[in-house]
C-alpha cells in the first residue's frame, strides 16, 4: 500500500464527503492508476478489507540454503564454487 495516498484519502474522507471527488484528477495527482484510488476509497469506506496477505517467494535453492551458507561461512567459497558443488553432488540440474 503506498502510505501517501493511504493518508491522503483517509483524510479527505475526514474532512469532506470523498465522492465528491473526480478519481481520476487524483490519480494524476498522486500519479498512480484511477482504480487505486477507487480502492482506496473503499477502503476508507469500509467496503473492503485492506490486503495484508503477503507473498511468499520461494527458490529452487531454498533447500540447499545450510549447505551453502555453510560453505561460504566456513571456507569462504564464491558463489561460482558453490554452484559446482551442488552440480557435483548431482543436487541441482
Amino acid at each position: 500500500m503506498r502510505g501517501d495516498i493511504k493518508e491522503s484519502i483517509l483524510f479527505l474522507f475526514k474532512e469532506e464527503d470523498i465522492t465528491l471527488f473526480n478519481k481520476a484528477e487524483l490519480s494524476r495527482r498522486y500519479n498512480c492508476d484511477p482504480r487505486t484510488i477507487d480502492r482506496y476509497i473503499k477502503i476508507a469506506k469500509g467496503e473492503i478489507e485492506a490486503g495484508t496477505q503477503k507473498r511468499e517467494y520461494k527458490s529452487k535453492l531454498d533447500e540447499f540454503k545450510p549447505i551453502i551458507i555453510n560453505k561460504v561461512d566456513k571456507y569462504g567459497c564464491t558463489a561460482k564454487a558453490v554452484y559446482q558443488l551442488i552440480q557435483k553432488k548431482g543436487l541441482y540440474r
